[in-house]
């Protein structure tokens, strides 16, 4: 009896993913810290697809979470009538509203054992937003990139009413609010069309977002353990970042050239059917002749350009190097840049500003820090709700 009552009065939050390793993962340290540090219950409501590409590891992760997160699959949705080459924002946003009915059985069947108080979800889930309202908990959403990609988003709807033009055409640097201004050029590809279905989609999101607060709560190998300090450079574009072969040979040739002890994240594009030779030297096909139709443009919709101008123009902790006129970064301006980073008083100027920055969000992380305690005050709210709901709509 006693655990019955202590279930319906504990804070209960329900976190609903995209789907997509890159997306749960944060979300996972986030509710780690939730129910470490503060004791509070937590469910994993995660949308699928029939035949999802990383199921298993998703899965892998999931199950290793501490005792008091739960994990929920929902019911798997069909995206069989999307057509090929579809993006991978289409794909995620339509898996996520196909499964809200899903959710809401969810968060039904929950909310009668359990006292949920908040709903956690991320960038493509703003529809679920309606319906923590209509379960009465509050709807928190979870951004981890950049504040400056997030200035971006909110500003958005006003840049769309301020250009008539395409943002590439506009004739100087845009000034985002609290950043440095950026060309339009260099603003994150699903903006690049103002004519496309995904900037739409974005621009109708970001107009019904209506953010009343921002909680900024974010966070070997033996051989690089006996390097010395600060001279290894690390190499890696993501889980989805493709080159083609000409860039690849010309990044490794670059980076040898520099003649710096590099370590280098790389696996072929496909699980199964990638041939042995895909990174052999003496290969001469062109990795995107082993990807899925369409995945090069499924692939292009992260903020790497708007994180270019950021670390270079307004941090100054980085440089960028400089595409020749056939679409390639050739080695020279690679090996350019690697000691740029490297050596010298460039470098050293670089790396001093980096080690203030890592300083920084070490501090801000640490107990008595500023993401600590936006964290505290995040949850403590949410506790709160717990015992004060009417208090806390808001």
């Amino acid at each position: 009896m006693e655990e019955i009552l202590e279930s319906l009065h504990s804070p209960y939050v329900i976190i609903f993913p995209s789907p997509g390793m890159g997306h749960v993962i944060p979300l996972t340290e986030f509710a780690k810290r939730l129910a470490l540090n503060h004791g509070i219950s937590i469910t994993f409501a995660v949308p699928t697809e029939i035949n999802p590409p990383s199921e298993a590891a998703q899965k892998s992760v999931l199950d290793s979470l501490p005792g008091s997160i739960n994990t929920i699959f929902l019911s798997p949705v069909d995206l069989s009538d999307l057509p090929n080459g579809a993006t991978v924002a289409r794909r995620t946003v339509l898996t996520v509203t196909r499964s809200l009915s899903s959710l809401f059985d969810s968060l039904k069947t929950i909310s009668s054992s359990y006292h949920v108080v908040a709903l956690v979800v991320d960038i493509f889930s703003p529809s679920a937003v309606d319906l923590a309202k209509e379960f009465n908990i509050i709807p928190y959403i979870f951004f981890p990139s950049t504040a400056m990609c997030l200035s971006l988003y909110y500003y958005l709807p006003v840049m769309d009413q301020v250009y008539s033009c395409e943002y590439r055409d506009v004739a100087h640097p845009i000034q985002i609010p609290g950043c440095v201004p950026v060309w339009g050029t260099d603003l994150t590809n699903p903006l690049e069309d103002r004519k496309s279905e995904a900037y739409r989609g974005i621009l109708q999101y970001w107009r019904r977002i209506n953010m009343a607060a921002v909680y900024p709560i974010g966070r070997c190998l033996n051989w690089l353990d006996n390097q010395p300090l600060g001279s290894v450079l690390f190499t890696s574009f993501g889980s989805v970042g493709t080159l083609s072969n000409e860039q690849l040979t010309e990044l490794a040739s670059g980076v040898e050239m520099s003649e710096h002890k590099f370590l280098w994240v790389l696996r072929s594009p496909t699980d199964k059917s990638a041939d042995a030779n895909y990174l052999n030297s003496q290969s001469v096909r062109d990795p995107f002749e082993l990807l899925p139709k369409g995945f090069s443009e499924r692939t292009k919709m992260t903020e790497q350009k708007m994180n270019a101008v950021m670390l270079t123009d307004d941090l100054k902790v980085a440089l960028r190097p400089k595409v020749n006129k056939n679409g390639i970064i050739g080695r020279d301006e690679i090996s350019r840049c690697v000691k740029g980073v490297m050596e010298g008083g460039e470098g050293i100027e670089l790396r001093s500003r980096m080690g203030d920055l890592k300083g920084a969000a070490t501090s801000s992380l640490s107990e008595g820090g500023s993401s600590c305690l936006l964290r505290w005050q995040t949850s403590g709210k949410i506790i709160r709700y717990n015992f004060y709901p009417a208090n806390d709509k808001k």
